[in-house]
This record gives C-alpha cells, sequence and structure tokens, in this order.
C-alpha cells in the first residue's frame, strides 16, 4: 500500500470516512426479489413453524412469498410458533422486540447491527430499493410528519408540501453524490524552482448544511488557506469541496475535519487550514430567549497546525 493510500485510509477510519458515501441505490426487480425469497426459504427450517406474521408494511412482500413456498399461513395476530419475516435489519429497532422475546426472525438483507435475524440472505450496506418502493413511500411519511406536528397535510397550503420537501432533499443532500476525489482530480501543477509556493486563499465561501443531531440548518462562511507543494487546485474545485461536504447531515466540526483531509491527502500541500464561521437554528430557546446562536469551528494539518492550537486556546 502506498503512503497515499494509508493516509487515505487512516483518516478514513478517524474521521467516519471523507470519501464518497455511496448514495446510489440498488434497484430490485420482481424476479431478484422472487430469488432471495427463495434463498431465504432454503436457510428457514420450516418444521420449527406454523404460521408466517408479517411486519406490515415491507415484510408483508417476503411473508406473502415465502407462504407461497412453505405453504404456511400467514397471520395477523402473533402467535406461538410464528416465524416473523420482515424485508431488511436496518437499524434493528423493528426487530429488536421480537429478538428480546426470542421470537424467530427472517429477513432478506441485514445491515449488520444487533439484534442479528435468526435468517436472513445477505448481508449489506447498500441503500436497497424493493420493487413496491415509490417516491410515494417517502412522501407519505412528510404527510405523516405533518400530522404528528398537528397540522392536516390534505388542506390546500400543505397538499404539495411533502412531493415538495422530498424533491429539496435532492439539493439539501447533494453532496452524498459528490466524490472528493473526482472534485480534485483536475490539479494544476507548477515548478517550485520557478514560481516557489506562496499561501493560497479562498475567503468567505457561502455554505449550508443540517445539523445531524436535530435536522436543523446552520449556514454561513468557509475559508480555506492552504501552501501548496507541487499542485494546487481551481476555486471551483474547492467551492465543490466545500457543497460535498455541507451538503449532507453534519456537524460544523466534522466537515470542518473533512475538508482538511480531502486537501491533505488530494493536493499534498506543506500545511492547510479550514476555519468555519456559522449561525444556526435551535430547537428550543436558550435561557437569553434566543432561537440562533453562532459558532466557529477550525482545522489544520502540517505547517499550519499551530494556527489551530492557538486560535482554540484563545477561544
Amino acid at each position: 500500500m502506498s503512503s497515499i493510500d494509508n493516509r487515505i485510509r487512516v483518516r478514513s477510519e478517524a474521521n467516519e470516512t471523507f470519501h464518497k458515501v455511496e448514495p446510489t441505490p440498488r434497484f430490485l426487480s420482481w424476479d431478484q426479489f422472487k430469488s432471495l425469497c427463495d434463498e431465504l426459504s432454503k436457510k428457514i427450517d420450516w418444521q420449527k413453524y406454523v404460521a408466517i406474521y408479517p411486519i406490515l408494511r415491507g415484510g408483508l412482500y417476503p411473508a406473502v412469498e415465502l407462504s407461497r413456498i412453505s405453504g404456511l399461513p400467514i397471520v395477523w395476530e402473533l402467535c406461538d410458533g410464528a416465524l416473523i419475516v420482515d424485508e431488511i435489519c436496518d437499524s434493528g429497532a423493528t426487530l429488536r422486540t421480537f429478538c428480546e422475546q426470542d421470537r424467530d426472525t427472517a429477513v432478506l438483507h441485514y445491515k449488520g447491527r444487533i439484534p442479528t435475524p435468526t435468517y436472513y440472505v445477505c448481508q449489506t450496506n447498500e441503500w436497497i430499493v424493493y420493487p413496491w418502493e415509490t417516491a410515494k413511500d417517502v412522501e407519505s411519511i412528510v404527510s405523516r410528519q405533518i400530522e404528528y406536528i398537528g397540522d392536516n397535510p390534505a388542506r390546500k397550503g400543505l397538499a404539495k408540501t411533502p412531493k415538495r420537501v422530498v424533491e429539496s432533499w435532492k439539493e439539501i443532500y447533494s453532496g452524498y453524490s459528490d466524490d472528493p476525489a473526482e472534485i480534485l482530480s483536475s490539479l494544476i501543477k507548477f515548478d517550485r524552482q520557478i514560481a516557489p509556493p506562496s499561501p493560497i486563499i479562498l475567503r468567505d465561501v457561502k455554505f449550508f448544511s443540517m445539523d445531524e443531531s436535530t435536522l436543523m440548518p446552520f449556514w454561513g462562511e468557509v475559508t480555506i488557506g492552504y501552501l501548496p507543494e507541487s499542485v494546487t487546485a481551481g476555486s471551483d474545485d474547492l467551492l465543490r469541496l466545500v457543497q460535498c461536504f455541507s451538503r449532507r447531515m453534519q456537524t460544523q466540526e466534522r466537515m470542518c475535519e473533512q475538508i482538511v483531509d480531502a486537501i491533505d491527502v488530494y493536493l499534498r500541500p506543506s500545511g492547510v487550514y479550514v476555519e468555519s464561521r456559522a449561525r444556526r437554528l435551535e430547537p428550543t430557546a436558550s435561557e437569553s430567549g434566543r432561537f440562533e446562536s453562532t459558532k466557529t469551528t477550525y482545522g489544520a494539518r502540517g505547517d499550519f497546525k499551530p494556527i489551530q492550537e492557538r486560535l482554540q486556546q484563545n477561544a
């Protein structure tokens, strides 16, 4: 493994990866779905069960297919000897209650989190889209959120809101589909003997992001500075890099570190420094009664690391 590959690996592990987050869903066809159900059926000891209990809504489809294969009936009230079926074990929250009751569970896909289903076909971290899922399913979730808030999603002013919200996510969270390696692939080389390097500073790059703990927005400016060794990046590329990491569910501190790490790995400068100044909406008012706060975060590597340390000491 080369030194640069090793730096990427180590920094990825330390900073929850600044590489491209796999955003591309894997769409399953009905034939692929049925094939997965066949594989799952072969893993199940059917003699242990008298019925199949589906977890609605996604568990209904594999339950129907497994019922067809096994000949066992589907039941709508949980009973002894029933196999609990869902399409996926993602966070584990849905299956946890059943596993705590020592119930057997079966899923097509398992994301590797506790609890572990009794039966599953494959473990994956992919975003799986099953053939019965559509954008309308996501919109219906937004509609239920509106109901939870206390309003009527069917009234005139809100009727199209769920669709607009889902559409807005494509822009708000577009950073998940961006690849820092691709963004910083068109670098400009220079000869140090002809043109000795001097610090490059890009000030006040506007950004917005969504706080991962509250899904409330924070926005502001990022300043990037680095001392190149042999290559530089264009201003537009650095603007895109900021968008890549800001247009995600984020923390301000991690965003700074990810921008710093990407520049450090792909440009290999003598030093790099990033400062983020942001305002944010708070879900509850502070003691002063304000619903807004401001925050400044820093990140640095190499020759610029002492700058970060000094700023943090004086903060």
